[in-house]
């Protein structure tokens, strides 16, 4: 059985809050680890169904040679 990254390998890193024309947004840094992909660009988006959330790639980088696709991605929420 291999041992490498889960798919569905998520991590909350850290999070702020501020305020944007008088709305309190919370800005929360996820780390995403799929199976090695290169058609993954940072225009798209993570959506989790089971956890109603949508998430923005902000930077992706390949784990390892070419074990897993780690993408840090930014949820925000009102």
């Amino acid at each position: 059985m291999p041992t490498g990254p889960r798919w569905d390998d998520l991590g909350s890193k850290s999070g702020m809050e501020k305020n944007r024309e008088g709305i309190r947004v919370l800005e929360k840094l996820t780390r995403v680890v799929i199976r090695y992909r290169t058609d993954i660009t940072s225009d798209m988006r993570v959506v989790l169904t089971e956890r109603s959330r949508t998430l923005q790639i902000v930077s992706i980088a390949e784990v390892g040679r070419r074990e897993a696709t780690e993408l840090m991605c930014m949820e925000f929420s009102t």
